[in-house]
């Protein structure tokens, strides 16, 4: 999944429905290959349910594990932090067993 979705993303614009997560950022100049890290956790700490589908479909499991692993949930609540420590544990289960 990740190598054509990620050549077919660099080409697109992220889709509008994301633009209220990135307010205070010229969302027509956000890309997923320049700008991945930061979209990562915006919607990871800001998004609702719709963009963490449209997320969870462009970027497969394992990198959005990855990246909370390596980003040690910075600028997440306690709450969130809770989720995707769940999320981070299922992936690790269904890699291994699935």
């Amino acid at each position: 999944m990740s190598e054509i979705n990620n050549e077919f993303l660099k080409r697109i614009p992220l889709p509008k429905k994301l633009s209220k997560l990135f307010w205070d950022y010229n969302f027509k100049s956000l890309s997923w290959r320049e700008d991945k890290d930061f979209i990562i956790k915006r919607i990871l700490q800001t998004g609702d349910w719709e963009s963490i589908k449209w997320l969870r479909k462009t970027a497969d499991e394992l990198a959005i594990r990855s990246w909370i692993e390596d980003h040690h949930g910075r600028g997440s609540d306690s709450r969130r932090l809770r989720y995707w420590g769940l999320y981070s544990i299922s992936t690790i289960k269904n890699s291994t067993y699935g």
